[in-house]
């Protein structure tokens, strides 16, 4: 049985690992823009008070953002990182995975907080968040607060059933 689960996790992992490595690869083949001929000429960029010019500063700092894959392939390695602390007991680095989790989480939510599903309808990521947050990941914090093994591998594999 955990064989089993640390299999599905080292799955997940490679599987988010293998998509946010295709959006990082299809994110640098896009050039950025130039830097405005002012800025180049000091050797820096300047952020332009044209209108033209800030859709292309804009634009530019697009570029340099993270996008979700990205953010769900560090939740991916962050949630399984967890489950191997807690499963060896080592307790301060079960709870640093679960907040580094959850920060992760709130990450992907700044970038986009809300995205649509097939049907074009619109899904409130906080929510989801909130959810999870209240419910699944309280209670593997419970866990972790009280050092219960099989409360934290009870609480994992629910967090696992429902998506997280």
């Amino acid at each position: 049985m955990m064989k089993k689960l640390a299999v599905q996790s080292v799955c997940v992992l490679i599987v988010a690992a293998a998509i946010g490595s295709a959006a990082i690869v299809q994110a640098q083949g896009q050039n950025p823009p130039a830097p405005t001929a002012q800025g180049a000429a000091r050797g820096r960029n300047t952020v332009p008070t044209d209108l033209p010019g800030l859709s292309t500063e804009v634009a530019k700092v697009e570029t340099l953002l993270a996008n979700q894959s990205h953010v769900m392939a560090d939740v991916s390695f962050q949630f399984s990182n967890l489950w191997f602390a807690g499963e060896q007991k080592n307790w301060p680095l079960a709870q640093f995975f679960l907040n580094e989790t959850r920060n992760r989480v709130r990450w992907m939510i700044r970038i986009n907080p809300i995205v649509q599903d097939p049907d074009k309808k619109d899904v409130d990521l906080q929510g989801i968040f909130d959810a999870i947050d209240k419910d699944v990941w309280s209670m593997i914090k419970t866990a972790i607060d009280k050092k219960d093994v099989g409360q934290f591998e009870t609480a994992y594999k629910l967090g696992l059933d429902k998506g997280c």
